[in-house]
């Protein structure tokens, strides 16, 4: 999969509150975009999932460093 592919599906990716529903999103996104699922191998799927999620872990962990930061300054 190309690298404009995972960014399209990265920008166009709804909320996910858990794993199931992250993954549902990114079979959307991908069927959003055109891709033929038979066509993406079981390896795409597994980096693309993982990919994902690490963005997701990423974005996360920066929200709540952010709260942590603004609660460090304010006290």
């Amino acid at each position: 999969m190309t690298d404009q592919v995972m960014d399209e599906l990265s920008d166009g990716l709804s909320p996910a509150s858990n794993s199931i529903e992250l993954i549902n999103a990114v079979v959307d996104r991908l069927l959003e975009l055109n891709i033929n699922l038979q066509e993406v191998s079981l390896d795409e799927m597994k980096t693309l999932m993982s990919s994902v999620c690490s963005q997701r872990l990423e974005g996360d962990l920066q929200k709540r460093g952010h709260r942590s930061s603004g609660c460090a300054i304010a006290s």
